[in-house]
């Protein structure tokens, strides 16, 4: 692992606040360009983006409500962060009353987009309490299909005209949005920006990544040898009626229109035609929540720890709608990773936009140093292609990283953390290749902490049995903090749990085995399916 240079990315004196942040896209950019704010805070109210952000980035502070910040929030963020130089703040405040979908829309008087008067707001109190010489810079984003009287309100408040971008030329999809940036635009490679009345067009041009890329391998997309660029994503929401007067439904045939009827009105009926059909042998479908994150530079599965397990099997079709609808509340990472290059330009000189789009499949979370390429792919990603560590890389990579109990190994962002720290991290399981080796019944009705023990323990014995494993060090991977805390610590006040301590302990010291528990979501553990079914 180490010959990968998996160094973190570079670490720069930044407050980087994320207002509306959504899933984290914002911190996303950064990784992509290599760099690590030294301090990030969010701000979000949605509960399912809020898991997705702490646990792809936990050194980031997740605070609540926009309208919370006050100038004593200020001035704590100047004595508590002495160290920072420079502060970005993003802020991709709710739409709803801005898009051209909307019927009737209300712009910045609905009572959603309003919220944006929250912006200039926050940068005066800033400004304020930092001195107005103190290097505040921001990208404030919305859609591109905003009336022209309040992109023009925007662009009085925040006193710079906007940038318009859309990653249509590097990827087969539009997400058309305004960026409103207050810092000069260095030349880059790939780019090319050209003003006009309004806005300066941002026009990014790369070649399209190849269908097995991201699209599902067993489906078929025809629209795309056709040319077809899919439309923006939206949110999915399952209604039982259509909305009053639907987005271009003149556009869609009566074939397109009857697809609309069965998915439910979820999305807009021009987004059913034909050409963004996909096709898997005769079902037809949308593209998918790890289709659409992958095509916004999100990287692989990113939203699926919006959930846990539990809701998930309570409706799996749901949790696909909130993932879709996370990733439609998003701007793309293809446009703004560009972006986030030029408010950190400062620290790090990226020459050419192919260095960014070649670093799209980075796992969600992960941040290492630029100069290494890890292109899109349907699948985690840390490295590139052409070194892969072996399982003996990845564990000695674990140990360094658990704590002093040698457990609870929180690395799936990279980060170093104290055991302390809320919410705690998780391995992904997809680091392994697995196959079912054991399985059997319970033959009585049992707690399910003692469940969870008794199955750590008969995959020790196992091991010990079938693969002779003695005088070594093991991991094993549990959904169940209880677990996983008390065999670290070695002791439990639990009289039910005591036993079956004791029973561990003695295989372990009889054995010569260290064992290593590390904790997976129960929404990402392999054996989570089978042990309920």
């Amino acid at each position: 692992m180490d010959s990968l240079n998996l160094s973190g990315g570079r670490l720069i004196p930044v407050l980087a606040i994320s207002l509306f942040n959504g899933v984290g896209c914002a911190f996303r950019c950064y990784d992509l360009c290599g760099v690590t704010p030294m301090v990030g805070l969010s701000f979000e109210l949605n509960p399912a983006a809020n898991r997705v952000t702490s646990r792809r980035w936990p050194h980031v502070k997740i605070l609540g409500d926009v309208r919370s910040i006050t100038p004593d929030m200020i001035k704590e963020w100047r004595y508590a962060y002495p160290q920072i130089e420079e502060i970005h703040l993003w802020g991709g405040f709710p739409c709803v009353d801005l898009s051209s979908v909307k019927a009737g829309r209300l712009n910045l008087d609905g009572s959603e987009s309003q919220l944006f008067y929250e912006i200039p707001r926050i940068l005066k109190d800033i400004r304020k309490t930092f001195g107005y010489a103190f290097k505040v810079k921001f990208a404030i984003e919305n859609v591109a299909s905003m009336d022209e009287a309040a992109a023009a309100e925007i662009s009085r408040a925040l006193q710079v005209k906007p940038l318009r971008l859309d990653p249509c030329d590097v990827v087969p999809i539009h997400r058309p949005r305004f960026c409103w940036l207050n810092t000069d635009l260095v030349a880059m490679d790939g780019v090319e920006v050209v003003e006009k009345e309004r806005w300066f067009e941002v026009r990014i041009t790369q070649a399209y990544p190849e269908l097995f890329q991201w699209l599902d391998p067993e489906a078929d997309w025809p629209g795309f040898w056709e040319g077809a660029i899919l439309p923006t994503c939206m949110k999915s929401i399952k209604r039982a009626r259509p909305p009053p007067k639907p987005a271009r439904l003149h556009r869609v045939d009566h074939n397109g229109q009857m697809r609309w009827m069965a998915d439910e009105y979820r999305f807009p009926p021009y987004q059913y035609h034909e050409k963004f059909v996909i096709w898997k042998g005769d079902r037809w479908r949308l593209i998918n929540a790890l289709e659409r994150e992958l095509l916004h530079g999100l990287g692989y599965e990113h939203t699926i720890l919006c959930w846990n397990a539990n809701d998930i099997k309570r409706s799996p079709q749901e949790f696909e709608d909130v993932r879709k609808s996370l990733v439609g509340d998003s701007f793309s990472c293809y446009s703004f990773s560009f972006v986030a290059a030029m408010l950190c330009k400062e620290w790090v000189n990226i020459p050419d936009y192919k260095m960014l789009n070649d670093r799209m499949g980075m796992a969600p979370g992960f941040c290492c140093d630029l100069s290494i390429k890890i292109p899109l792919q349907r699948q985690l990603a840390y490295g590139t292609t052409s070194l892969k560590p072996g399982v003996v890389d990845l564990h000695a990579a674990l140990l360094r990283r658990a704590n002093h109990t040698g457990s609870d190994v929180r690395i799936s962002s990279g980060c170093l953390l104290n055991p302390r720290n809320y919410p705690r991290q998780s391995a992904a399981s997809d680091w392994w290749a697995w196959n079912k080796v054991f399985a059997f019944r319970w033959d009585k009705h049992d707690h399910i902490n003692s469940l969870e023990f008794r199955s750590i323990i008969h995959a020790v014995e196992w091991r010990i049995k079938h693969l002779r494993e003695v005088s070594t060090r093991i991991f094993h991977l549990t959904d169940s903090y209880i677990c996983m805390s008390i065999i670290a610590k070695g002791r439990t006040s639990s009289r039910m749990l005591k036993p079956l301590l004791a029973r561990l302990s003695t295989l372990l010291l009889a054995f010569d085995i260290y064992l290593i528990v590390i904790h997976v979501e129960s929404s990402d553990n392999p054996t989570d399916h089978d042990s309920r079914s």
